[in-house]
């Protein structure tokens, strides 16, 4: 009999979920998706002045959003009561930088994800931070409730 240690399952069973959901892009299902967070969203964004892009992100708050972008780190960071941060540079934008701080209790993602790699997540938008004054660089907090590497 084989004996499997918790931590070599885990390992095994989220290398098949990311074999089996992202084959070209993962597949969620749109009804549990409020906003995409995707080139025309981005695009949408940066044609509007300061006042109207902050009242646009506002709206998000609590909402559940879809986004991808470039792993930059894992790190323990308790915070919303998760235990963990995901920290994932957007890649949909030029013109507006993002940052999200994406919030989760799963240790197991830090055994998966590098510094590099296209991480795809859903997950509850709770704030924006601008982080300067022209208001074209910012930090949104997500609660992490889907989420894998994108295979290309």
């Amino acid at each position: 009999m084989i004996r499997l240690h918790k931590k070599a399952i885990t390992i095994f069973v989220i290398i098949l979920v990311v074999f089996f959901a992202s084959s070209a892009e993962l597949v969620y299902s749109k009804s549990k998706v409020d906003v995409e967070l995707d080139k025309s969203f981005f695009s949408e964004l940066a044609n509007m002045n300061p006042v109207a892009r902050q009242s646009r992100l506002e709206g998000l708050r609590d909402k559940v959003i879809l986004a991808r972008g470039f792993v930059e780190s894992f790190e323990q960071y308790t915070r919303y009561r998760r235990k963990y941060r995901i920290v994932v540079i957007d890649n949909e934008s030029e013109i507006i930088n993002v940052r999200f701080y994406i919030y989760t209790d799963e240790k197991d993602f830090g055994e998966v994800l590098q510094k590099g790699d296209i991480f795809e997540f859903t997950g509850q938008f709770v704030i924006e931070t601008p982080i300067n004054s022209k208001m074209d660089a910012y930090i949104f907090d997500v609660l992490l409730e889907d989420g894998a590497l994108v295979v290309q």
